[in-house]
This record gives C-alpha cells, sequence and structure tokens, in this order.
C-alpha cells in the first residue's frame, strides 16, 4: 500500500482506490464499503443497498449500524455483527434506514466520510448534518447544478392526486419503488392504502419490524383472482420484479405505472421504462443540498466520489474555492496524499 510522505518526512496517509475505497492513515488502513472485506483492515458498510454489500467477507465484525447489519445478513450469503471502533464515529446520512456516514479520527487529521447520504427531512431521519473535517470524502452522485430536487411533500402530493385520479376511474396504480429504502418512503406517505407489496419489500419490512419501524402494507395475495375482489387497488415493486406474475397480471388488465427516481428528473425517463409517471423522488443529496454541506463542513480538502465526481471538483473549487480532487474508478492506483 502506498504511503505519502509530509513535509517532515513522516508517514501520513492515503487514499486509495482499490475495491472502493481505502483510507490508510496512522499505520492503520480503513476500508470503506468494500466489496471483499478482509482481515487486514478496518471494514465499514455505510449502508445495505447491494453495491455497496461485501460478495467476499474474511471478518464477522464489521463497523456499521445494527440495522444495516441486519439488512445485510437478509440479501447476502455473508453474515456480519456490528462492531464499535474507537477512531470511528457513526452519524446519520439520511439516505436510507441505518445508513450511515463515518468520521474517522487520527493524531493529526480528521476525515469525514458520507457514503450516499441526503439533508432534507424524510420520514425516518432530520437529514444528515455536516460535522467540521479536515477532509471530506463526499458522494456526488448528483453533482450537476441541473440536479435539484422538488420538496417531497410536493412530490408526494401531486402522486396522491395521481393515484386518486386513476382509482376514480376503477383503474389500480403500480408504484416502482427500490425494495430498500424508496419503497419504505413511499409506504410510509400511503399507508391510508394499504398497499400490495412485492416479496422483497415485504422481507425488508420484516426486519425493519424487529427495530420498531412498521408498515401498513399487504402482502401479495396467494392467487392473482384475489387482485380482482380488491380493485382498484396500490400495488409497489422494485423495477427488476416485473416478470412476477402478479405484477404480469396487473398490467395485463391495464394497471396504470410510474416509478420514484431522483432520474425522473429527465424527461426521457418515464419513456425509457415504458411508464404513464416518473416522479423525481431521491435518497441522495442534490447539487444544492452538496454544496452547502460542503460549505459547513469547512474542509481543507474534498474528495468527490461517485456520480458528478469530476464536475462536482471542478465546480467546489471554482465557484466556492475549495481544494478538491475527484476520485475516479478509471484510475487504478491511487489519487491523493493527505
Amino acid at each position: 500500500m502506498n504511503l505519502s510522505q509530509n513535509s517532515e518526512g513522516t508517514r501520513s496517509g492515503a487514499i486509495i482506490l482499490d475495491d472502493g475505497l481505502k483510507l490508510s492513515i496512522d499505520e492503520s488502513t480503513y476500508h470503506l464499503d468494500g466489496r471483499r472485506l478482509s482481515r487486514d483492515s478496518v471494514n465499514l458498510i455505510s449502508h445495505a443497498h447491494y453495491d455497496h454489500i461485501p460478495i467476499k467477507c474474511e471478518v464477522d465484525n464489521v463497523v456499521c449500524s445494527n440495522i444495516t447489519a441486519d439488512l445485510v445478513n437478509l440479501r447476502s450469503r455473508i453474515k456480519i455483527k456490528p462492531f464499535e471502533h474507537e477512531n470511528v464515529t457513526l452519524l446519520d446520512s439520511g439516505h436510507i434506514v441505518g445508513s450511515r456516514m463515518f468520521y474517522i479520527s487520527s493524531e493529526k487529521e480528521s476525515f469525514l466520510y458520507t457514503g450516499d447520504f441526503s439533508t432534507r427531512r424524510r420520514y425516518f431521519t432530520e437529514g444528515a448534518k455536516p460535522k467540521k473535517c479536515d477532509n471530506l470524502i463526499l458522494e456526488c452522485t448528483f453533482g450537476k447544478e441541473e440536479f435539484l430536487f422538488p420538496k417531497i411533500e410536493n412530490i408526494i402530493r401531486e402522486m396522491k392526486d395521481w393515484v386518486n385520479d386513476n382509482f376514480i376511474k376503477d383503474r389500480s396504480v403500480l408504484i416502482f419503488a427500490y425494495s430498500l429504502g424508496k419503497a419504505q418512503e413511499i409506504l410510509h406517505h400511503f399507508s391510508e392504502y394499504e398497499p400490495y407489496v412485492a416479496p422483497t419489500i415485504w422481507k425488508v419490512n420484516k426486519v425493519f419490524e424487529k427495530h420498531n419501524i412498521k408498515f401498513n402494507s399487504r402482502e401479495f395475495p396467494k392467487n392473482l383472482e384475489e387482485l380482482d375482489a380488491k380493485k382498484p387497488y396500490l400495488m409497489i415493486a422494485p423495477l427488476e420484479s416485473r416478470n412476477l406474475k402478479h405484477i404480469v397480471y396487473s398490467i395485463q388488465h391495464g394497471i396504470a405505472t410510474c416509478a420514484v427516481s431522483g432520474w425522473a428528473l429527465s424527461p426521457s425517463f418515464k419513456y425509457t421504462f415504458g411508464l404513464d409517471r416518473a416522479f423525481p423522488i431521491s435518497d441522495h443529496a442534490d447539487y444544492e443540498e452538496l454544496v452547502e454541506f460542503v460549505k459547513k463542513c469547512s474542509p481543507k480538502k474534498v474528495y468527490c466520489w461517485h456520480g458528478y465526481a469530476e464536475e462536482f471538483a471542478y465546480d467546489i473549487k471554482k465557484k466556492h474555492g475549495f481544494e478538491s480532487v475527484p476520485l475516479l474508478n478509471k484510475q487504478t492506483n491511487i489519487s491523493s496524499f493527505f
């Protein structure tokens, strides 16, 4: 592992792009959202979306929230348990239930790794709160000025109007939403409809129930004919479940379809997936949130990670004067030294 020399010639550290991010400081290596976790690192998992869940794990103890550990154990073949480390503080990231940012302290500097995050107030969180740090490793999925999300209460109001208009016409509604995160967001706001949910969502909700988070929903009925008896009905499922028999049956019988996603800001989104509507609900920070978060963290250096990392690194430096570096997947052996 490459380490830098500071001005006094002592070892300082490095961010290394190697199976996620590796942070090398004070003779320790912190592996951030890696897909292969090993014994020679302090392993951290920010949340339980599939692209952050390890596919190989040589250790049991992982720094993460209790809910994230239970969700990882549900959604993968590995088994982990939450672990506390004296140099790592867990902070709410506002992304999904159980998601965490990591504040890592060393003798000389501090580091804040956001993982996927959002500062907006939502049903389970007040949103991620900025924390002063020397180095900020920032997720930039929507790091371009064009990505500005409407207030969620306005979008939910618009969605309910659309659902009710369809119900008046005796037309059922299918909302496509990711099984972990957006599905629960929709369930929270549409609890009075007692929606049917796909099996993957039902299983995730069972984990939440263990942590006293409950949703008013129904499992898919065993017989397709039961759907007709409940018409009009509301159904929630992930896009990848479109081949499930209940969804195929519902679409064949004229159900109205929509999806929730931050990418719905693009007019082409609904046409790409053949939907009637698309609503811009995201569990990531938009451009303005990213800028404000950086300002309030006031880091010496910003490392931009994921999404529009190059664009945001340029903006935050040119427009706001922060030293910044994009961390790019196409880089094979690391980026920058502290």
